[in-house]
């Protein structure tokens, strides 16, 4: 009996809720009960067309340089001068480390004193061969009367040859000593160590007071800086 009665109530409610529904909305469907104004909707109308759409894509990583030189040291100094610092940006030419240079300085010194001596010692030898020759070719006409013997013309064209050949030795030097001389000024240039190109300093290996050596990559002491 109460399972019956719970139907009958149940469906009495419903019914009522339907025609309580219906009966609180008008003729176009819209509940009578709303107490706010319907908002109006903006609809705006485009023509398609076509765009490019670029995506940003968000990634951890390592950045590389294009270009990367490694600076090392070309002679044995310490290092007097150091403008640049990590992160630096650089020019072409600037100026990256000054080594010490008075050992240098003083090769180049040395080398162009060496080349003066041995100018000098070359214009004696010519005039020594010059007095040779000159006594060699009278020795040469004495014998033709008969003045000289054939032993004392040998004597003559010994010293002859002899100072022909210190010429000889002499100029030989004077190259031997030019090149010296080139190699002790590059050696000096090259305490002056400037950027090869354009860039910024990335590491730095040395600094004010060290000693920088002459060798491979791997050798501390010769990378001066990235």
């Amino acid at each position: 009996m109460k399972n019956i009665i719970g139907v009958v109530l149940l469906v009495g409610a419903v019914t009522g809720i339907y025609f309580l529904n219906d009966a609180t909305r008008d003729k176009n469907g819209r509940s009578v009960l709303h107490v706010a104004d319907a908002v109006a909707i903006t609809v705006e109308v485009d023509d398609p067309s076509r765009h490019d759409i670029t995506q940003t894509v968000q990634a951890p990583g390592s950045v590389e340089a294009i270009s990367e030189v490694d600076i090392s040291a070309e002679v044995v100094a310490k290092i007097l001068e150091m403008p640049v610092e990590e992160g630096d940006t650089v020019k072409k030419g600037d100026l990256l480390c000054r080594l010490d240079d008075a050992e240098y300085r003083a090769r180049v010194a040395s080398a162009e004193a060496n080349i003066a001596k041995l100018e000098a010692t070359i214009v004696q030898a010519e005039a020594d061969f010059s007095k040779a020759d000159r006594d060699y070719h009278r020795q040469l006409r004495l014998i033709e009367k008969n003045a000289t013997s054939s032993i004392e013309l040998a004597d003559y064209r010994t010293t002859q040859v002899r100072a022909g050949a210190m010429v000889d030795i002499r100029e030989q030097e004077l190259i031997e000593a030019h090149a010296f001389l080139r190699q002790a000024q590059q050696n000096l240039a090259r305490t002056v160590i400037t950027a090869p190109i354009d860039g910024v300093v990335s590491q730095r290996f040395a600094k004010v007071g060290e000693v920088v050596v002459m060798g491979t990559m791997n050798n501390p002491g010769t990378r001066v800086m990235v």
